[in-house]
C-alpha cells in the first residue's frame, strides 16, 4: 500500500504510517478507506474513523492530532516529544535541570539501591535520590549529555516503570491501586478455589480416593493457579526478572523463587514427577496462591499505611489551585495559574482558595491561614494586606493583585522544601541502606543451606518446603522502611503545625544540639516595634528629625526601621526619596534628594546625606553625640529601649535620636525555661546595646548575654561554640543573623524575617511562635527515637524468624502472614507519633 507524501511543516500528518490507520494507528484491513484531507492521501481501518476524523478537521480540534497520547498500536513512545514532561515536570537552571518522578514496582531497599545506581550511572546525571515511603526519584542531570527520556527507558530496562510526578493529578497512582486491587481479588478467588480443591486431596489422602478423581481434582487445581501465579503473582516474576538481568538481587527474588518452588513442585507432582505415583500427595497450589494473596494483602496495606503517613505533604499539593478567576477590566474569565503574571487581578469569591500570592486590591475578609500557620482563628484581611495560596477565603469578596503564582507561590516552596526534606538521608539511613544490601544474597544462602540439610534428613518435599518458609518470611522492607517512615511522619507532623524542616539531616542534628542561641529582635521580642520617643538636637524638630531618619528607613527591612517608617507615615511626615546602603549591625547611609509628594525638602537636607544607627556608628562617621542626647540614650536603653542615633552633612553633630519599643513576646520567658529542662544551655547575642540586650535576657530568663554584637563577631561566637564541642542552634531573623544562621548546626528563622535569614535556616518558623523552636526540638527527638526502634524492629524480627524457618517451625503460609506485618509495625510505630 502507499500513502501520500506529506510536507514535513505539516505536523498534523506525521502520525499517518505504513500499514496503520491515521486515526485510531490499528492496523489496516487489505483493502482501507483513503480520504484526502489538507492535501494529503489519508487511510482508515473503517468508516468511523474516517468519519470521527473528519469531524474533528471541520470543528477545528485538528490540533487533537498532535496532543493524543502517543502510545498507540504501532508508535514507539517519544517521550522527550511530550509536552506534559518537557514544559511540566522539568525545572531547569543553567545547563542542569531536575525533575521528579513516581517508579512504580519498589518494594525493598534492594530496589531503592539498584533504581539510585542505574539512573546515577547515566552519563550527565549528576543525582538521584528515591524515597521508599512515596516511591518518589528526585533526578538532576545535565541536558547536553542526557534527557528524562533516556532516564525513564534506563529505569525501565531494570523492570520499574517510572512516570513524571504531578502534584495535582492522583489518577496514575489510583490506576496502579487498581491494579493492584484487581490481582488481589483474582489471587483471593484463586485462593478459596484452591483451598476447596485441596479439602478433596486431603480427604482423599485419609479416607481413600480412586487415582482418576484425585488426578482430576489436582488438574483442577493447577488451571486454577495458573492466573494467580502468572498474573497475581506477575509483578514478583517481573521484578526478579529485571533483577537478575541487571545483576542485581531485590525483595522479589526470593519471594518468586517461593512461589515458583511450590508451583513447579506441585506441577511435577501432577505429571508423577515428583510425590507419588500419578500426583501423590505433593500438591501445593492452595500455598502457593496463598503466599501470592496474603503478600498482596500486605503490600497493599503497606502502600495504604505509607499514603496515610504521608497525607500532610500530598495535602499540601491539594491545596495548590490550578485554576482562578481572572479580572480583566470588569470581565472574568476562568484561566490558569500557571499562566497569570504579577499585576493581574484574581477575584475570589467566599468558600474559595485563593489560589496566588498577592495583596488585597479590593474588599475585605477573614482568612483562614491555618495550613500555613497552625493558627485555628482566622485572619481579618482589610485593602491591602498580604494573601497567600492555598488559604481559604471565609465570607467576603476578594479582588486580589498577583504577586506570585504557580511554582513561584509561598505554598509551592513549602512544598518543594518538605518534598526534597524526604529525599534526603541522614546517617543512619545511608548506613540501613548498606546494611540491606547483603541482605538478600544472606536470605538466598540461608535457604539454599537450609534446603541441602532437610533434603538429607527429611527428604526434598519437606526440604524445599522449609526452603520457601526461609525466602518468604525474611523481609528487608521493614529495614528499607525504618528511616524514611519516621522522616515522613516527622517532618509532615511539623509542617502542620507551622514548622518548615528543610532536610532530614536537620531532625538529626536538631536531635543533637547542646546549645541555643537566640537574636534579640524579632524572636524573643515581638519584632512589632514602635516609636516611643524622638528627641531632636542641634536645631531641628521633631517633625524634621522624623522625615530624615524615616526617609532612609524606608528600603528597611529590619522591624526597627520599619517602625519608624510606619510612625512618619501616621504623622504625614515629607519623607523625601533616597539613595540606601546598609551596614548590617550598624546602621543606613543614603543620600536625600526630592520630596516623593514633588514638594522640595528644606534646603539645608535637599541632596545632603545622611546616616542613621548605633552611636558607634554615628561616632565611626566623624559626628559628635551631645551629652544631653547620650545621657538620655543611656536611660532608654536602661529601660529595654532601643535607641538610633541620625546625622547629617553639614552638622558636626547628632542630630538627635528616636527610641523605638519591642515588647518581650509572652512565651519567651517559658521557652526559655522549657529549653533549660530540656538540658539545652541559652544565650542572646543582640546587635543592639548592652543595656538594652541585658535588659531583655532578663526579662525572659537567659544568663549568658552579649550586646552590641555585629553579625561577624555573631558568626565567630557561633564558630567558638562548636569549637568548643558544642552542636549549635541557631534562632534569628534579621539580615544580621544570615552568617550566624548559615555557621551553626541547625539555623532557625521566623517566618516574618528577611529573605536572607529564611534561605539561611534550615527550619523556618511559618507561624512566626517562637515556642516553636522546643517543639522542633522535641519533633526531632521524636523522629530519631522512632528511626532507632524501627531498625531494633526490623533487625529483631529477622533474628528471630529466620531462625525459626530455617529450623521448620514456621511454615510457608504463617510465613506469607508474619512477612507483611514486620512492615506495618514499624509504618505504625512512626504514625502513633504524629
Amino acid at each position: 500500500m502507499q500513502t501520500t507524501a506529506i510536507a514535513k511543516d505539516d505536523a498534523l500528518f506525521t502520525d499517518c504510517r505504513e500499514g496503520r490507520c491515521f486515526h485510531c494507528g490499528e492496523a489496516l484491513p487489505s483493502e482501507p478507506l483513503t480520504h484526502s484531507i489538507k492535501g494529503a492521501l489519508l487511510e482508515f481501518c473503517c468508516q468511523g474513523c474516517l468519519s470521527v476524523c473528519r469531524y474533528i478537521y471541520e470543528a477545528g480540534l485538528d490540533i487533537y492530532y498532535e496532543k493524543r497520547e502517543s502510545e498507540r498500536p504501532g508508535r514507539p513512545v517519544v517521550l522527550e516529544n511530550e509536552p506534559f514532561v518537557d514544559e511540566t515536570h522539568i525545572s531547569a537552571s543553567g545547563e542542569m535541570s531536575e525533575a521528579s518522578l513516581i517508579v512504580d514496582g519498589v518494594h525493598c531497599s534492594a530496589c531503592i539501591w539498584l533504581i539510585e545506581k542505574v539512573a546515577s550511572n547515566i552519563k550527565g546525571v549528576s543525582g538521584a535520590r528515591l524515597n521508599f515511603s512515596t516511591h518518589r526519584l528526585k533526578v538532576r542531570w545535565d541536558g547536553e549529555k542526557t534527557s528524562l527520556k533516556d532516564i525513564i527507558s534506563r529505569i525501565g530496562a531494570v523492570g520499574y516503570r517510572a512516570t513524571p510526578y504531578d502534584p495535582t493529578i492522583e489518577a496514575p497512582l489510583e490506576k496502579r491501586r487498581d491494579d493492584a486491587v484487581i490481582r488481589l481479588s483474582v489471587a483471593g478467588f484463586g485462593t478459596v478455589a484452591t483451598m476447596f480443591l485441596a479439602e478433596g486431596l486431603y480427604g482423599g489422602f485419609l479416607w481413600g480416593m480412586d487415582e482418576v478423581s484425585r488426578f482430576f481434582l489436582e488438574v483442577l487445581s493447577l488451571l486454577v493457579a495458573v492466573p494467580v501465579v502468572f498474573y497475581a503473582g506477575f509483578p514478583f516474576l517481573r521484578g526478579a526478572f529485571y533483577g537478575i538481568r541487571a545483576r542485581a538481587l531485590t525483595m522479589d527474588l526470593p519471594i518468586a523463587l517461593g512461589i515458583l518452588i511450590t508451583f513447579g513442585y506441585s506441577l511435577a507432582s501432577v505429571l508423577g514427577v515428583a510425590g507419588g505415583a500419578g500426583g501423590g500427595s505433593g500438591v501445593y497450589f492452595d500455598s502457593a496462591a496463598m503466599f501470592i494473596f496474603l503478600i498482596l494483602i500486605g503490600r497493599l496495606l503497606e502502600a495504604e499505611a505509607r499514603k496515610r503517613a504521608g497525607w500532610t505533604a500530598l495535602g499540601l499539593s491539594a491545596r495548590e489551585t490550578m485554576s482562578a478567576t481572572l479580572y480583566t477590566n470588569g470581565v472574568r474569565r476562568l484561566a490558569s495559574v500557571r499562566s497569570l503574571v504579577p499585576g493581574d487581578m484574581v477575584e475570589v469569591k467566599p468558600g474559595e482558595r485563593i489560589p496566588v500570592d498577592g495583596s488585597v486590591f479590593e474588599g475585605a475578609s477573614k482568612v483562614d491561614e491555618s495550613m500555613l500557620t497552625g493558627e485555628s482563628i482566622a485572619v481579618d484581611k482589610p485593602s491591602g494586606a498580604k494573601v497567600w495560596s492555598g488559604t481559604m477565603n471565609l465570607d467576603g469578596r476578594l479582588l486580589v493583585k498577583v504577586v506570585a503564582a504557580g511554582d513561584f507561590t509561598r505554598l509551592s516552596g513549602i512544598r518543594r522544601l518538605v518534598e526534597d526534606a524526604l529525599l534526603k538521608k541522614t546517617a543512619i539511613q545511608l548506613m540501613a541502606d548498606r546494611a540491606a544490601g547483603y541482605f538478600i544474597p544472606m536470605v538466598l544462602a540461608i535457604a539454599s543451606l537450609t534446603f541441602i540439610y532437610w533434603s538429607l534428613y527429611a527428604g526434598s518435599e519437606v526440604a524445599a518446603v522449609y526452603a520457601v518458609s526461609v525466602l518468604i518470611i525474611t523481609c528487608p522492607c521493614a529495614l528499607a522502611l525504618a528511616t524514611p517512615a519516621a522522616i515522613l511522619a516527622g517532618t509532615t507532623r511539623a509542617a502542620r503545625e507551622g514548622i518548615l524542616v528543610k532536610g532530614s539531616e536537620v531532625l538529626e542534628k536538631a536531635c543533637k544540639a547542646t546549645h541555643v542561641v537566640f537574636d534579640k529582635t524579632g524572636t524573643l521580642t515581638e519584632g512589632r516595634m514602635s516609636v516611643t520617643e524622638i528627641d531632636p538636637s542641634n536645631g531641628v524638630d521633631e517633625a524634621e528629625l522624623l522625615a530624615i531618619v524615616a526617609s532612609l528607613e524606608q528600603y528597611s527591612e529590619h522591624p526597627i526601621g520599619k517602625a519608624i517608617h510606619t510612625e512618619a507615615l501616621k504623622r504625614s511626615a515629607r519623607i523625601s526619596q533616597s539613595s540606601f546602603k546598609a551596614y548590617p549591625g550598624k546602621g543606613v547611609e543614603g543620600e536625600l534628594r526630592a520630596a516623593m509628594d514633588g514638594d522640595k525638602v528644606p534646603a539645608r537636607k535637599d541632596g545632603a546625606r545622611a546616616w542613621v544607627g548605633s552611636a558607634t556608628f554615628i561616632t565611626e562617621k566623624g559626628f559628635l553625640i551631645p551629652s544631653r542626647i547620650f545621657e538620655h540614650a543611656a536611660g532608654l536603653s536602661a529601660s529595654g529601649r532601643t535607641v538610633v542615633f541620625a546625622a547629617m552633612s553639614g552638622y558636626e553633630e547628632a542630630l538627635g535620636l528616636i527610641a523605638v519599643s519591642d515588647p518581650v513576646r509572652k512565651e519567651s520567658p517559658e521557652l526559655v525555661v522549657r529549653l533549660k529542662k530540656m538540658g539545652l544551655k541559652v544565650s542572646l547575642l543582640s546587635g543592639d546595646v548592652p543595656a538594652t540586650a541585658y535588659s531583655v535576657g532578663k526579662a525572659v530568663g537567659i544568663d549568658i548575654v552579649a550586646g552590641g554584637v555585629l553579625p561577624e563577631a555573631k558568626e565567630a561566637y557561633i564558630r567558638g561554640l562548636k569549637g568548643r564541642g558544642e552542636k549549635v542552634i541557631m534562632v534569628g531573623d534579621g539580615v544580621n543573623d544570615g552568617p550566624a544562621l548559615a555557621a551553626s548546626d541547625v539555623g532557625i528563622a521566623m517566618g516574618s524575617g528577611t529573605d536572607l535569614a529564611i534561605g539561611s535556616a534550615d527550619i523556618v518558623l511559618l507561624d512566626n511562635r517562637t515556642a516553636n523552636v522546643a517543639r522542633a526540638i522535641e519533633l526531632s527527638r521524636s523522629t530519631m527515637r522512632a528511626i532507632k526502634e524501627n531498625l531494633a524492629i526490623s533487625v529483631a524480627y529477622n533474628l528471630i524468624v529466620t531462625p525459626l524457618a530455617a529450623l521448620g517451625l514456621v511454615f510457608p503460609l504463617l510465613a506469607a502472614v508474619a512477612m507483611p506485618i514486620s512492615s506495618l509495625v514499624v509504618i505504625g510505630n512512626s504514625i502513633r507519633r504524629r
